[in-house]
């Protein structure tokens, strides 16, 4: 277990994973490999001849979200949870990251990438905010899957250690977490 006797804490495991991580490839490519299948599906796209010259624009776009989305899952698995931050051009300031990322204010063009995050970058829920409560766009929550899950997180992404480090809050809605 992780009691206060134990040497098995949060801390060691990172650093141990880490370690194993540079230093035996098996563990690195077996962890790509299990990424990699959850994204080689792709996405299936329908359009018209008239939509057909923005299907290279498209087909970019979502090439520009692999290597994000894959990093996510393979430190999610290897770190035991992992983050995707979502960035859109509305995002500004850290008060910009506490409003709700409703879909019906998403611009075209808005979307600027995915900046995941490992354990390393200390995502911690902040409870003092309370829980997610209510769905529905205007809330930024879209299942009730999420009814229960913490309304907020405090994210680091400068990954300092934590008495070094600038935390801020994030909006349940604005972080792919994978757990």
């Amino acid at each position: 277990g992780l009691g206060l006797t134990s040497k098995r804490n949060i801390s060691w495991q990172i650093t141990r994973l880490d370690s194993i991580m540079r230093d035996v490839p098996y563990f690195d490519k077996a962890a790509s490999w299990k990424a990699t299948r959850a994204l080689v599906n792709g996405v299936d796209i329908t359009a018209t001849k008239e939509d057909a010259d923005n299907l290279v624009q498209i087909q970019k776009d979502i090439q520009s979200i692999f290597s994000p989305l894959h990093s996510t899952i393979k430190w999610g698995d290897y770190y035991g949870g992992s983050g995707g931050l979502i960035i859109t051009d509305d995002t500004l300031t850290e008060e910009d990251y506490m409003k709700p990322l409703t879909v019906s204010e998403i611009r075209k063009g808005s979307f600027k990438g995915i900046k995941p995050l490992s354990r390393l970058y200390q995502i911690h829920p902040d409870l003092s905010a309370g829980l997610v409560t209510a769905v529905g766009d205007e809330y930024g929550i879209y299942g009730a899957e999420e009814i229960g899950q913490p309304l907020y997180y405090r994210i680091n992404i400068s990954g300092d250690k934590e008495s070094n480090s600038k935390y801020f809050k994030v909006h349940r809605s604005r972080l792919l977490l994978y757990n």
